[in-house]
C-alpha cells in the first residue's frame, strides 16, 4: 500500500486540519509494528525492493482473477497479502539506502495497474450476475481512485506537496480486502433482509454479495469526495505565493511535525539496524552476475559479425599511478594525476552502468588515501566481482574493507628473497609480502574473498614457479601468471627459451590435475607460443586516476577522451570506439587482461570449463587450510 513518496527522496509535509484516511495512525502504526519481524528479515537480507513491488502486483492480479473465478475469500487472501508486501517495499527500500526514482516510478506505475485490475474484476463479477448498479458503482469507484491518482500526480508535477483526502489507497484495499473476506457474512444477511421484506409484504430482486456490495457503494463515494478534495486544495495551492522555498510549495507550515512516512520509519529505526554494509550474497548476487552473461553474450556474437557491439567484461580502474616498489618490469608510470576522493567516487558512478565488474588497481592502490571509500562505493553500487590488486604492502589499510572485496590479488614473482628483490627493487620486501598474503590467507574465510597471487615470469622466476605454485595450495590461493613485459613486448629471452616452454607444459599437466592455476588453458599456450592473436581491448577499458581512457589500448595509447564529459563509461564507448579496430599486436602485447578474454570470445564453451574463473566470479573464498611452512 506504499505511495510513491516511500521510494522517492523528497520529504511531504502534511497540515494539520486535513483529512488523512479513515485508518486511523494508532492503527496505522500497530499494523506497522506487527509486520517488523518481516521488515527485520528482509533488510537482514538485503532483498530488492522492486522484486517486492513486482511481487505485489502479481498477487493483486492473481486477486483480481480469482474475484472473476468467484473464490472471493481466496482472492482477499491474495490482496491482503500483495498489499502488505506494497506496504513494506517503499520501506524496506529506506531502511537498506535504495531509494531510486526507478523504484518510484515502478511502485506507482504498478499500483495503478492493481486498482484497475481490481475494479475491472469486480465490474465483470457484478455484471456476471445481473447486479448492473453495483457494477455501475464499481465504475464509479474507479474513476474516482482514478482522479486521486491523477491529482496527486498533477500537483507534483507543479511544485506542489499535499496529502489531503478522505479516502487512500491503503483505505481503498483495506476496505476491498474486508468486503472479500464477510463474504460468509452474506447468507445470513440476505436471511434477514428477506424476513423484514416478508413483514411489508414486498418483493425483493437477488440480492448482490452484500458486504461487498457495501463496500463498493462506499468506495463510490468516498472516493469522489477524495478526488475533489484533492483538486480543491490544488487550486488553491495554485493562487497561494510560494513561500516554501524554490519549486515545491508544502501545504504545511508547521515545520516541526513530521509525515506518516518520517513517523514510520521512526518506528521502524526504533526496533530494525540497517544491515552492515557487506560483499552482495545469495540472491542479490544474481543481477550484476547476470549482467556479466549477458555481457559475455552480446560480444561473442560481436567477434562473430560485421556489426561490433561489445560491451565491457572488467573495467581496470586505476586510483593512482603511484607504487612503493620499482618493479623492472613495470614500465614508468604515467603522468596522469589523482583525483580528490568525492571525484573519483563520481567515475566509480560513471564507470558501473551496463558494466558490472571492477578492477581496483593501480600503481599500488593502497597508496590512494580514499581506498576505503572506493571499495564501499563500488560495493554500494554493485560492482560484482570487485577485484583488487595490490602488491600487500600495504593491506592493513584496508583489513576493514576487505569484506566487500571479491578477489584479491596480491603479487608475488619469488620466494627466493634475491630473486624477488632483484625484480621489486626494494630490499626487505618478500618477507613483508609473505607475511601480508599469510594474513590475508587467515582473513579469506572470515571475510569471504578469493585470494590469488600473480607471478610475473621471467627468466630468474622460472625455476623457482612451482615453488610459489606450493605455496599458494598450503594458504588456500589460487596463482595467475603472465610473462614479463615491456611496454609492448614481452622479454626477448623467453622467446624460444626451452625452459620456459617446459615450464608452461608443466603447468598445463598441473592445470589438469586440479591444482590452483587461474590462468585458462587457453591463455597458457597463448603465452606459451607468443602466437598471433587479435586483440579486443574495448573489452577489458583501463580508465586512469584523472578518468582519461585511451584508445585503442592503454600501451598504444594513440588518444585519449576523458569520462568526465560522458554520461557514463558504456556512452564513452558507443560514442568514441572504433569497434572493428585491429591493433596490430601480433606477436607482442600478452597481458592476462587482453589475451585471457580473446581466449574466452573465440572459444566461450572454455568458460564454463574453467573452475577458476567462475570462482573468480562468485567471489568465493577456497576452503581454509592450515598455513604450512614456506617450501
Amino acid at each position: 500500500m506504499s505511495d510513491i513518496e516511500s521510494r522517492s527522496a523528497g520529504r511531504t509535509r502534511e497540515s494539520k486540519g486535513f483529512t488523512r484516511g479513515l485508518i486511523p495512525d494508532w492503527l496505522d502504526e500497530l499494523f506497522l509494528r506487527s509486520l517488523v519481524p518481516m521488515i527485520r528479515r528482509l533488510v537482514a537480507a538485503r532483498v530488492n525492493p522492486n522484486w517486492l513491488t513486482v511481487l505485489a502486483f502479481l498477487l493483486t492480479v492473481v486477486g483480481a482473477l480469482l474475484i472473476i473465478a468467484d473464490e472471493l475469500i481466496a482472492a482477499a487472501v491474495a490482496i491482503i497479502v500483495g498489499g502488505i508486501l506494497d506496504f513494506t517495499d517503499g520501506k524496506v527500500a529506506a531502511l537498506t539506502g535504495r531509494i531510486t526514482k526507478y523504484g518510484a516510478i515502478l511502485d506507482s506505475t504498478l499500483d495503478r495497474f492493481s486498482d484497475v485490475a481490481i475494479y475491472l474484476a469486480l465490474m465483470l463479477y457484478f455484471a456476471a450476475r445481473s447486479h448492473s448498479l453495483t457494477a455501475y458503482a464499481v465504475a464509479l469507484a474507479l474513476v474516482g481512485s482514478t482522479l486521486t491518482s491523477y491529482l496527486m500526480a498533477l500537483g507534483r508535477s507543479h511544485g506542489y506537496e499535499f496529502r489531503v483526502g478522505v479516502l487512500r489507497r491503503q483505505d481503498r484495499v483495506t476496505l476491498i480486502s474486508a468486503g472479500l473476506l464477510f463474504t460468509f457474512a452474506h447468507t445470513p444477511l440476505e436471511s434477514l433482509i428477506t424476513r423484514v421484506a416478508d413483514q411489508f409484504a414486498l418483493t425483493l430482486q437477488p440480492l448482490p454479495i452484500m458486504p461487498l456490495a457495501l463496500v463498493v457503494y462506499v468506495l463510490a463515494v468516498l472516493s469522489n469526495i477524495s478526488a475533489l478534495q484533492r483538486f480543491l486544495q490544488l487550486l488553491k495551492l495554485s493562487r497561494a505565493p510560494r513561500g516554501a522555498g524554490p519549486g515545491v510549495h508544502r501545504e504545511s507550515s508547521f515545520e516541526g511535525e513530521p509525515t506518516l512516512r518520517d513517523r514510520q520509519l521512526n518506528v521502524l529505526r526504533e526496533t530494525i539496524e540497517p544491515p552492515p554494509l557487506k560483499r552482495m550474497d545469495g540472491n542479490s548476487r544474481r543481477a550484476p552476475y547476470l549482467e556479466l552473461i549477458r555481457n559475455f553474450a552480446i560480444d561473442v556474437v560481436s567477434v562473430r559479425v560485421k556489426s561490433r557491439r561489445f560491451r565491457p567484461l572488467m573495467t581496470n580502474f586505476y586510483v593512482t599511478k603511484r607504487c612503493n616498489l620499482r618493479c623492472r618490469y613495470c614500465y614508468p608510470p604515467g603522468h596522469e594525476p589523482e583525483l580528490p576522493v568525492d571525484q573519483a567516487l563520481e567515475l566509480l558512478e560513471r564507470i558501473r552502468p551496463r558494466n558490472p565488474a571492477l578492477n581496483i588497481t593501480g600503481g599500488e592502490p593502497l597508496l590512494y588515501s580514499g581506498i576505503n571509500q572506493v571499495i564501499r562505493r563500488a560495493s554500494e553500487l554493485r560492482f560484482q566481482p570487485i577485484l583488487l590488486s595490490t602488491n600487500g604492502l600495504l593491506v592493513d589499510r584496508v583489513v576493514e574493507a576487505l569484506h566487500l572485496v571479491d578477489h584479491l590479488i596480491i603479487s608475488l614473482d619469488s620466494l627466493e628473497r634475491e630473486v624477488n628483490e632483484q625484480l621489486t627493487g626494494v630490499p626487505g620486501s618478500t618477507e613483508r609480502i609473505v607475511s601480508a598474503i599469510e594474513r590475508c590467507a587467515e582473513l579469506a574465510s572470515e571475510k569471504r574473498f578469493q585470494l590469488s597471487l600473480h607471478t610475473v615470469i621471467t627468466p630468474e622466476t622460472i625455476p623457482g614457479i612451482e615453488d610459489v605454485l606450493r605455496f599458494c595450495e598450503s594458504v588456500g590461493a589460487s596463482l595467475s601468471l603472465s610473462p614479463e613485459h615491456g611496454r609492448f613486448d614481452p622479454n626477448p629471452d623467453l622467446l624460444s627459451n626451452q625452459e620456459y616452454v617446459a615450464l608452461i607444459d608443466r603447468l598445463l599437466e598441473l592445470k589438469r590435475r586440479g591444482k590452483p592455476v587461474f590462468c585458462s588453458r587457453g591463455y597458457l599456450r597463448a603465452i606459451r607460443d607468443f602466437a598471433p592473436h587479435r586483440c579486443f581491448p574495448f573489452v577489458s577499458p583501463r580508465v586512469e586516476p584523472d578518468g582519461r581512457v585511451y584508445f585503442p589500448c592503454q600501451r598504444i595509447a594513440s588518444r585519449h577522451v576523458y569520462l568526465q564529459d560522458f554520461d557514463s563509461l558504456d556512452e564513452l564507448m558507443r560514442q568514441e570506439v572504433d569497434w572493428n579496430a585491429a591493433p596490430a599486436c601480433a606477436r607482442r602485447c600478452f597481458l592476462a587482461c587482453y589475451v585471457e578474454v580473446e581466449q574466452y570470445l573465440k572459444n566461450p564453451l572454455a568458460a564454463i570449463a574453467e573452475l577458476s574463473i567462475r570462482r573468480a566470479i562468485t567471489g568465493r573464498a577456497r576452503p581454509s587450510r592450515a598455513l604450512a611452512s614456506r617450501p
